[in-house]
């Protein structure tokens, strides 16, 4: 190696030995190789630039990128590396190959600028600035959130997405990368070569050979997955809706044209209820575009986004998986769209000197999109200030605190006090706080006032615990590999039970100071019929000293349930019975709630069998369904009813789950609760079967029933929906 080299080196080190101590990239993981991967690359430039050949200057790159990514494997004594495979082919196919690149475009420059070093390294930063500026430009004004560049390697799109593991478009597009910069090398040498050496085919072979290469490669980067546009979504998509000048749906043609429908209508309503909240006439607001793909799988390769719905407010664009009809995260997006109104920054977002003010961005979502359930957006914030784990708005405007914050954490407290402000203030204090990037003073405090005057049940206590525990993804072990190992677990529940078993198991001894991992574990093996194994991780996951009370209780119900299956109905329902309303999550609750009041005596044992079997996934949905059929009918039993009806809303069969929820209402059922949440389910099923009448009343008698704030929040929506809905059903009137 040069001398040159070894100074490379050592400054490659020493960056890798700094970012050893920052959280989340101090491993071998994608973090480190994103912050490599330009000073690599930058080295390999300049060897390349210095070099006598390109074989010459790529083994010096690479053996120079090689040693901080061997200092970082060191730093695994320190901070624990899961899965050595994905993190290690991350870092050789982003800062290793990122030096060869460089090594390669050094020597294109080396070559055109006819040795002269100025003019190598002006051409080679204008490359490097070119390539940034196509990736910028794409990410701003093409529907993906991903990057695929030869200066920085990867970028993966939402910093949500937990799961990000070696995406199988990032060899092809590197090897692009090389590709380019092997051509314009070639290029520069025929360029160089003087024109009599230029006439025979040898002379041209290479630079004609490489430049085809890049050219068939840079094609197929739709179908490779590292280069797509709104052209080619659209095309992949398929189907394209535009029921007025103000809104176009692209969308995927497995979805059904009634839930693009729905959507049309969703986004209508959700656009007047705006207006009549903010005091903007309708047609005040800008266009939308919606894309809406059929599985996140599909978005997730399409455009980057897998968990995280996506909105891009300068474009008045949203990105969506299949939404449900009359769902939140319809108005959630629309919002991010339309608020672009509200502030005059080209962006559509408020800013706070050089970056977005993310807190009010997210905030205004939250504020205005509304709930359906739990305890209300105010009474969440105030169980998290109970347990002195809310962060202060002040702290969440700029993105960049906001981001350092748990997602569940940030956006509530930021939508709390953005609809504080606008209950207390008006809509227009909130317009111009959102214009301007500041809101009122004195607010904070007013606002801490309203939140401290909530009385903090223990249920409150033990839900807010439950949802907003997990810290943020620097302060977790393995998060990458941890959300990669989950998804393929829940992937594998339904096919391949042992499957999910293995897949749990590893995430426990990747993460053992998470209990939740053990409660996962615990029902994986209660699935895959492994009744002791259950036993023993769900008892590990109730004595685990970092396990929140929720958590606990969670796995005494696994521990129950393995006792009802073993017939001791007695003992399960005592503490199904003593869980309820100490389990925390809501989807947790209602089932807690629905196991007690189904061991319950008084049934025969017919029936008993078919709802235990049904609610401990024993049974299969066709024959589970009659089984439960028959005890609802036999018995007049409201809960199988109730049950029925979910599975028939789950699958969209709003006129079937109408007659069931319907059934179940009359007949009764004890649990507050799962009345409600029948009621609820009952009303937006009958909206979608087109019975306005049932679905009115279902929501009258929602919101007369209080069961929570969310709920009565709502039933108020869904009311107001209906009314729209009505007006705009409602013939014109006019003189003969």
């Amino acid at each position: 190696l040069s001398r040159r080299a070894g100074w490379w080196g050592l400054a490659l080190t020493s960056v890798a030995g700094a970012l050893c101590f920052v959280p989340l990239v101090g491993r071998v993981g994608f973090e480190f190789a994103f912050a490599m991967t330009p000073w690599t690359t930058l080295a390999g430039a300049d060897l390349g630039i210095r070099a006598s050949g390109l074989r010459v200057a790529t083994r010096r790159a690479l053996a120079v990128a090689l040693v901080p990514v061997a200092l970082m494997a060191l730093n695994a004594v320190r901070v624990k590396v899961c899965d050595w495979g994905p993190s290690l082919a991350l870092c050789v196919l982003m800062p290793v190959v990122g030096a060869a690149i460089g090594a390669a475009w050094g020597r294109a420059g080396a070559v055109a600028g006819a040795g002269s070093r100025r003019w190598a390294w002006a051409l080679v930063l204008g490359a490097a600035g070119a390539s940034l500026a196509v990736s910028g430009w794409r990410l701003l004004m093409e529907p993906p959130i991903f990057a695929y560049d030869p200066v920085v390697g990867f970028w993966p799109g939402a910093l949500y997405d937990e799961a990000l593991g070696v995406p199988a478009p990032l060899a092809p597009a590197r090897l692009m990368h090389l590709l380019a910069g092997w051509t314009a090398l070639a290029v520069a040498q025929l360029c160089r070569t003087p024109e009599a050496d230029r006439a025979g085919v040898v002379a041209w072979a290479p630079a004609l050979s490489l430049v085809a290469a890049l050219t068939a490669l840079h094609a197929a980067g739709p179908s490779l997955g590292f280069r797509h546009d709104a052209a080619s979504i659209a095309a992949e998509l398929g189907r394209r809706t535009e029921p007025d000048s103000t809104l176009t749906v692209v969308s995927d043609r497995g979805v059904p044209a009634a839930e693009i429908d729905a959507l049309v209508e969703d986004v209508r309503f959700r656009k007047a209820e705006l207006a009549a909240t903010l005091g903007r006439p309708v047609e005040g607001w800008g266009e939308v575009r919606v894309y809406v793909f059929r599985t996140r799988a599909q978005r997730r390769r399409l455009m980057g986004a897998d968990r995280t719905a996506v909105a891009r407010p300068w474009l008045g664009q949203i990105y969506l998986v299949r939404p449900e009809a009359g769902g939140i995260l319809v108005a959630h997006e629309l919002v991010h769209a339309l608020g672009a109104d509200l502030t005059p920054h080209p962006s559509g977002m408020p800013w706070l000197g050089w970056q977005p003010a993310m807190g009010l961005v997210e905030g205004l979502a939250v504020a205005l999109a509304g709930s359906e359930q739990g305890p209300g957006l105010h009474a969440a914030v105030a169980g998290m200030r109970a347990l002195g784990i809310a962060p202060s708005p002040a702290s969440l405007m700029s993105s960049s605190s906001f981001y350092r914050q748990p997602a569940s954490r940030a956006y509530a407290v930021a939508g709390s006090f953005l609809r504080f402000l606008l209950d207390s203030r008006g809509p227009g204090a909130l317009i111009d706080a959102y214009a301007t990037g500041r809101t009122p003073p004195g607010l904070e405090r007013e606002w801490a006032a309203m939140l401290d005057a909530i009385p903090v049940t223990e249920s409150l206590r033990i839900r807010t615990e439950r949802v907003h525990r997990r810290g943020a993804i620097h302060q977790r072990v393995c998060p990458h590999e941890v959300a990669l190992r989950r998804r393929q677990a829940r992937r594998q529940a339904q096919t391949d039970p042992l499957g999910a078993v293995a897949a749990w198991r590893s995430v426990t001894e990747w993460d053992p100071g998470d209990p939740g991992h053990l409660l996962a574990l615990a029902r994986a093996h209660l699935a895959a019929d492994q009744l002791p194994d259950a036993r023993r991780a769900a008892t590990r996951c109730a004595l685990h000293s970092a396990a929140p009370p929720g958590l606990k209780t969670s796995a005494t119900v696994v521990l129950a349930d393995i006792d009802w299956l073993d017939g001791r109905t007695e003992a399960a329902r005592g503490v199904y019975t003593s869980a309820v309303g100490r389990v925390g999550r809501p989807a947790g609750e209602r089932m807690v709630r629905a196991k007690a009041a189904a061991s319950a005596p008084g049934r025969s044992a017919e029936s008993a069998s078919a709802v235990r079997r049904w609610l401990l996934g024993r049974s299969s949905p066709e024959s589970g369904l009659l089984a439960l059929q028959r005890a609802a009918l036999s018995e007049a039993w409201a809960l199988p009813a109730y049950l029925i009806g979910r599975r028939l809303y789950g699958r969209g069969e709003w006129t079937a789950s109408v007659a069931w929820f319907t059934k179940a209402q009359r007949l009764g059922l004890d649990d507050p609760l799962l009345a409600a949440e029948n009621l609820r389910l009952l009303g937006r099923a009958a909206y979608g079967a087109d019975q306005p009448s049932i679905a009115l009343e279902a929501f009258e008698a929602l919101e007369a029933s209080t069961p929570a704030p969310g709920y009565v929040a709502g039933a108020r929506s869904w009311r107001r929906r209906l009314a729209w809905r009505n007006r705009q059903e409602a013939p014109d009137v006019g003189e003969d």
